[in-house]
């Protein structure tokens, strides 16, 4: 009798063993699905902030909608014959190619040199940390008042030291060749410190 209730019993485990194995299986097998779909939120994101911003910016670009107005209608390509007839698009492009390279280089740079230098047993190193990474805590629309005032023209501290210098004041941001310079500086000066360097 207790022979046949063993038996019973090692069989009710082993049969609860198996189960439980190919349940272990089943969710091995089906992990795949759960790791993709974590990829969900961040395709939905990309897809309302990138990828649909995106393709209404080239759907509006065939229309004359000026930003503001409410009706706007379709223009076909009219938008880009005038602006490859205008005669600022070399400027444009110019600007835009200094803007987007030398920002490029300027960070990677820097951020090298920053790295290299918080890796350095120096005194004062939290609080050389502190002072560099202070950009990346202030908001962009903050750095961009900093940097207007900077870059002005009367009280401007650009302006102040080349009067130090002896050198005429140079009006920054109504030139488009040297506003170039005051909106790098400010992008920079933000996105620098995001880079890991420590």
């Amino acid at each position: 009798m207790h022979q046949q209730v063993r038996l019973q019993s090692a069989q009710a485990e082993e049969l609860v063993t198996k189960k439980a194995s190919g349940t272990r299986r089943k969710a091995r097998r089906s992990s795949p699905w759960l790791v993709n779909l974590m990829y969900l939120p961040a395709l939905i994101l990309l897809s309302v902030f990138i990828f649909y911003p995106f393709i209404q910016g080239v759907r509006y670009s065939f229309t004359n909608w000026d930003g503001y107005s409410e009706h706007f209608r379709w223009v076909g390509l009219l938008q880009y014959q005038r602006f490859l007839t205008d005669p600022d698009m070399l400027r444009t492009i110019v600007n835009t190619f200094i803007y987007g390279c030398g920002s490029t280089l300027l960070q990677n740079i820097l951020g090298l040199a920053y790295a290299l230098f918080l890796d350095q047993n120096i005194r004062g190193k939290g609080f050389v940390r502190t002072i560099v990474y202070l950009p990346i805590i202030i908001s962009p629309l903050i750095m961009g008042y900093i940097s207007y005032f900077f870059f002005q023209y009367d009280g401007g501290a650009a302006n102040d030291v080349l009067h130090v210098l002896g050198r005429a004041p140079v009006d920054w941001l109504d030139n488009g060749p040297t506003a170039v310079l005051p909106g790098g500086a400010a992008s920079d000066s933000a996105r620098i410190p995001g880079r890991r360097s420590y």
